[in-house]
C-alpha cells in the first residue's frame, strides 16, 4: 500500500503530470462509457506485466483530454530506460531520472502518443535512429536534459508530432535539418537555451507550426523573411534575447499571426515597418527594452487590441503620432518608465475603442488634459468605452499646466502607495480631495502642505496603519476627514488634534483593537466621531475626547466592546466648554457586552488585545504587541517572555520594553525571540491572562561558492533580503579531516556593506574543507557574536590545479546548508 502511494506522489511531481481515474467502485459507466464499450482498455493493467520501479494504469491525458494506458517510471534513478515496457503503452513517463545518452532507438511502441523525458541528463540524441520507430508520437518532451546538438533527421520517423519541448537546456546548435520529417508539428519550445541565432532554413520544414517559443535564449538580430514559410504561426515568443535589430521584412509570411513578445531585449526603436505585415496580430508586448522614445508612427495601421511598452528604463517622451491609427485597440500600457517626462497631447489619435491608458509610475511631472480631449473628441470614439487612465506614482508638479483639477481632484480607485512631501503644494484652491481605494500605505508629514482650503478629505480603503497626523495639521479649513476601512491597529495620542474637522469617521477598520487618551483632542467643531463597525474594537481609553464641546453624535455600534467605562461620557459632560444644548447620542448596540443587569463597571478583569494569535515576522523586523486591561482598581499588567522572565515597566532593555501600560515593543528581532509572550492584569479580585504567539522566520538570502581555486574561494549570495541590514559579516572557519570544526578556534570575520553581492576569501589551505556563512551582528551581546543567515561548505582545490574550479560538479565542492531561523 504504502509504495502505491510513493508512486502516486511522485506521479503528481512529474512535469507531464495527467490525471488519475482510479478504476473502483466511485466509477460508474455514466462518467466514463469508453471504459465500459472498450475491454481490452478497462483490463489493461491486469493483463500486462509492469515494469519494475514503474506504476501501469488509466490516466486521463492533459494533453489529448483522452484516456491514456500510462507506464509512469518518473523519479526512481533510471541510467536506462526499461526494457520490458508494454508495447501498446500510450503514455510514458521517464522524467526525473538518470538517463545519460539516447543512443539505442526506442522499441515498435507502434500506440505511443506521449513521452516524458524532462529532467535527465540526456548529452546525445543521437543521429536519427533513436525515435524512428515512434510513428504515434504526438507529444515530446526532453526539456531540462544536458545535449547541445540537434543533428539532421535527429527527429526521424516522428511524423505525427505535434508538441516538442526542448526547453530549459543548453542546445547551442541546430542543423537546419534537423527538424525535417516533422510535418505536423505544431508547437515548438526551444526557450532558455543558448542558440545565438536562428535562420529561414531552420524552419522550413515545420510549415504547420502555430507557437515557437525560442525565448530566454541569446540571439540578437532578425534577418528578412527568416519566418516567411511560417504562415500559419498565431504565437511568436522572442522574449529575454539580445535582439538589437529586427529587418524591415522579418515578419513577413507572419499574417495570421497574434502574439508577439519581443520584451526584455536590447531593442532602441519599435520595428515599425516590420510590424505592417502582422494583419491579424492582438498583442504586440516591447516591454522592458532600451527604447529612448516612441516616434510618430511607431504604433500604426495594425489590427492589434493590446500594446505594452512598460518598464523601459530610457525611455523618455512619447511624441505625436505614436499611436496613431489603431481601429481595435482598447488597452496601452505605459506604466513603469521611470524617465519617462513629456507625452505630446496628440500622442494617441484614431484610437476609437481605447478604454485602459496605464501611466502609473514613471517620471511624468505634469499631464496635458488635451491628451484626453483627443481621445475624446475623436470623431470614432465611442462614448460607451469610458477611457481609465491610471497616473498615480507620477512626481506631478502642481503647476499651472493642471489647473483643470481646480477644486475638486478625485484620483480613488487607481494604485497609488505613496503620498511625497510638497505633492499638493501648488493647489491652493482645492477643497475637495478624493484618494480612496488606493494602495496608500504611508503620507509624508508634507504631504498636505498648500492645501490651506481642503474641506474634504477621503483617504478610506487604503492601506494606512497609522493616522497621518501631523500631515493633517496643514489642513486649516477641513471639515470631513474620512479612514474608513483602513488597517489601523490603534488610534493614539493626539492622532486628531488642533484641527477645526466637524466630521471624523475611522469605522470598518478590521485590525483597530484600542483607542488611545487623547487620541480625539482639541477639537472645538467636532460634533460627529463613526467608530462603528469595527469588529475588534475591545478598549476606549476613558479620556479618549478631550476638548471636544460640540460632539453630538458618537457611534460605537458593532464593535467588540465587552465593557464601556462610564467616566467617557463623563470626561466628555464635564468639559468646561461642552455646550450642555448640544446631547451627546451614543450608539452602542451590537457589542458583545460582559456586565450584569447594572453594569457595574466590571470588578472582574478583562483583558483587550489579539489573543491566541501567531504573529510572523522575520529576522531584524520590529513588533509591538497590545494588551489592555479593565477593572476596577486598575489592573496592573506585566509580560511573561518565552524564556519565563517577568517584564514590566521598571525592567526596560533596548531589545524590548514596556513603554506604556501594556505595549510591549520589540526592535531587531532575531529567532530566539520567537514563542509565546503572555500578557497578565492583576487586581484584588482576581487574574486574567491572554497570549500571544510569535515567530521569527529565516530571511530570504543564501550563499553560494561561485570560483573554487586552491587558496581562495569566490562566495556569492542572493535573495530578496540582500539589502535588508547596512552591513553583514562573512564568517569562515576550517573544518578537520573528520568533517569536525575545531571549537577552539574562532571564525574569522569580515564586515561586508549590504550593495556587495560578491567577495573573495583569499590565503587559505589547499584542500582543505572550510565552513563559510554570511551573518548579522547579534547587537545585544558583543561585537563577535553574530547570527548566521546562510551556510556553505566549500572543499578547497588541491594545490597542483592552477585557476578556479568553477567548471567542477558542485557535489564535489560545494554542501550549501540553509540554516532555519525558527
Amino acid at each position: 500500500m504504502m509504495s502505491t502511494i510513493k508512486r502516486l506522489v511522485h506521479w503528481f511531481h512529474t512535469i507531464s503530470a495527467v490525471i488519475f481515474i482510479h478504476l473502483g467502485s466511485c466509477v460508474t459507466p455514466s462518467l466514463i462509457p469508453e471504459m465500459i464499450n472498450d475491454n481490452h482498455r478497462t483490463n489493461w493493467t491486469n493483463t500486462i506485466s509492469c515494469p519494475k520501479q514503474c506504476f501501469c494504469s488509466l490516466q486521463l491525458s492533459i494533453y489529448s483530454g483522452e484516456l491514456v494506458q500510462a507506464v509512469n517510471c518518473s523519479f526512481q534513478s533510471m541510467s536506462s530506460i526499461p526494457k520490458s515496457i508494454p508495447l501498446d503503452t500510450e503514455s510514458l513517463g521517464l522524467t526525473y531520472n538518470l538517463i545519460e545518452d539516447l543512443y539505442e532507438k526506442f522499441p515498435a511502441f507502434d500506440r505511443l502518443q506521449e513521452l516524458y523525458l524532462s529532467h535527465n541528463q540526456i548529452n546525445h540524441l543521437g543521429r536519427g535512429q533513436t525515435f524512428c520507430n515512434l510513428t504515434h508520437l504526438k507529444l515530446l518532451d526532453i526539456s531540462h536534459n544536458k545535449f547541445r546538438t540537434l543533428f539532421a533527421d535527429v527527429f526521424r520517423g516522428l511524423k505525427r508530432l505535434e508538441v516538442l519541448d526542448l526547453s530549459n537546456g543548453h542546445i547551442k546548435y541546430i542543423d537546419e535539418h534537423a527538424f525535417d520529417g516533422l510535418e505536423m508539428l505544431k508547437e515548438l519550445n526551444i526557450e532558455n537555451n543558448q542558440l545565438s541565432s536562428i535562420y529561414l532554413e531552420l524552419f522550413q520544414s515545420i510549415l504547420n507550426l502555430s507557437v515557437l517559443n525560442v525565448g530566454g535564449n541569446s540571439i540578437s538580430h532578425l534577418t528578412g523573411g527568416i519566418f516567411a514559410s511560417m504562415t500559419g504561426l498565431r504565437k511568436l515568443v522572442l522574449w529575454r534575447n539580445r535582439i538589437v535589430s529586427i529587418n524591415d521584412n522579418a515578419f513577413v509570411g507572419l499574417e495570421l499571426l497574434e502574439e508577439l513578445y519581443l520584451n526584455d531585449n536590447h531593442l532602441t526603436r519599435v520595428p515599425s515597418i516590420a510590424l505592417q505585415s502582422l494583419k491579424r496580430i492582438i498583442t504586440i508586448n516591447m516591454d522592458s527594452n532600451p527604447l529612448e522614445q516612441l516616434s510618430t508612427g511607431d504604433f500604426v495601421h495594425i489590427p492589434v487590441n493590446h500594446i505594452s511598452v512598460a518598464n523601459c528604463k530610457q525611455l523618455v517622451l512619447i511624441d505625436k503620432g505614436a499611436f496613431w491609427d489603431l481601429p481595435n485597440v482598447n488597452t496601452i500600457l505605459l506604466h513603469s518608465n521611470p524617465n519617462l517626462q513629456y507625452i505630446d497631447s496628440q500622442s494617441f489619435l484614431g484610437v476609437p475603442l481605447l478604454h485602459t491608458l496605464q501611466l502609473h509610475e514613471c517620471g511624468l511631472k505634469t499631464f496635458q488634459h488635451d491628451i484626453i480631449d483627443y481621445v475624446h473628441n475623436d470623431q470614432q470614439f465611442h462614448s460607451k468605452h469610458k477611457l481609465k487612465v491610471t497616473f498615480d506614482g507620477n512626481p506631478i508638479l502642481c503647476d499651472c499646466n493642471i489647473q483643470y483639477l481646480y477644486q475638486v481632484l478625485n484620483v480613488g480607485g487607481n494604485s497609488i502607495s505613496h503620498l511625497t512631501g510638497g505633492i499638493f503644494a501648488s493647489m491652493t484652491g482645492l477643497r475637495k480631495l478624493v484618494l480612496w481605494r488606493n494602495r496608500i500605505v504611508s503620507i509624508n508629514d508634507n504631504a498636505f502642505v498648500g492645501l490651506e482650503l481642503l474641506e474634504e478629505l477621503y483617504l478610506n480603503d487604503n492601506h494606512l496603519t497609522r493616522v497621518p497626523s501631523i500631515a493633517l495639521q496643514s489642513l486649516k479649513r477641513i471639515i470631513t476627514i474620512n479612514m474608513d476601512s483602513n488597517p489601523l491597529e490603534q488610534l493614539s495620542t493626539g492622532d486628531f488634534v488642533h484641527i477645526p474637522v466637524n466630521h471624523i469617521s475611522v469605522a470598518n477598520c478590521k485590525q483597530l483593537v484600542l483607542i488611545d487618551k487623547g487620541a480625539f483632542w482639541d477639537l472645538p467643531n467636532v460634533n460627529t466621531i463613526l467608530l462603528h463597525s469595527n469588529p475588534n474594537l475591545q478598549y476606549i481609553d476613558s479620556q479618549s475626547f478631550l476638548g471636544v464641546p460640540l460632539l453630538h453624535t458618537l457611534q460605537l455600534h458593532e464593535c467588540g466592546l465587552k465593557t464601556f467605562q462610564h467616566d467617557i461620557i463623563d470626561y466628555v459632560h464635564n468639559d468646561q466648554q461642552f455646550h450642555s444644548k448640544h446631547k451627546l447620542k451614543v450608539t452602542f448596540d451590537g457589542n458583545p457586552i460582559l456586565c450584569d443587569c447594572n453594569i457595574q463597571y466590571l470588578y472582574q478583569i478583562v483583558t483587550i488585545g489579539k489573543a491566541n494569535v501567531t504573529i510572523h515576522k522575520k529576522i531584524g523586523d520590529r513588533h509591538v504587541f497590545q494588551c489592555k486591561a479593565l477593572g476596577l482598581p486598575v489592573p496592573k499588567i506585566i509580560w511573561i517572555l518565552p524564556n519565563g522572565d517577568v517584564l514590566n515597566d521598571t525592567s526596560n532593555q533596548i531589545h524590548i520594553q514596556l513603554k506604556t501600560p501594556g505595549s510591549l515593543r520589540m526592535f531587531h528581532l532575531k529567532p530566539k525571540d520567537s514563542g509565546i509572550y503572555k500578557c497578565m492584569a492583576e487586581n484584588r479580585h482576581g487574574i486574567a491572562l491572554s497570549s500571544m504567539e510569535m515567530l521569527v522566520n529565516d530571511i530570504d538570502l543564501h550563499l553560494f561558492a561561485l570560483n573554487v581555486a586552491s587558496t581562495s574561494v569566490t562566495l556569492v549570495w542572493n535573495g530578496t533580503a540582500r539589502n535588508l541590514f547596512p552591513e553583514y559579516q562573512i564568517l569562515y572557519h576550517r573544518i578537520d579531516g573528520n568533517n569536525l570544526m575545531n571549537n577552539t578556534t574562532k571564525y574569522e570575520t569580515v564586515t561586508i556593506q549590504h550593495f556587495l553581492r560578491s567577495y573573495t576569501i583569499n590565503n587559505l589551505i589547499p584542500n582543505h574543507k572550510y565552513k563559510m556563512c554570511i551573518a548579522i551582528r547579534d547587537d545585544d551581546n558583543d561585537i563577535t557574536a553574530n547570527l548566521q543567515l546562510s551556510c556553505t561548505v566549500v572543499q578547497t582545490a588541491p594545490a597542483y590545479m592552477v585557476g578556479s574550479m568553477s567548471g567542477i560538479p558542485s557535489n564535489y565542492l560545494c554542501h550549501p546548508i540553509l540554516y532555519t531561523m525558527l
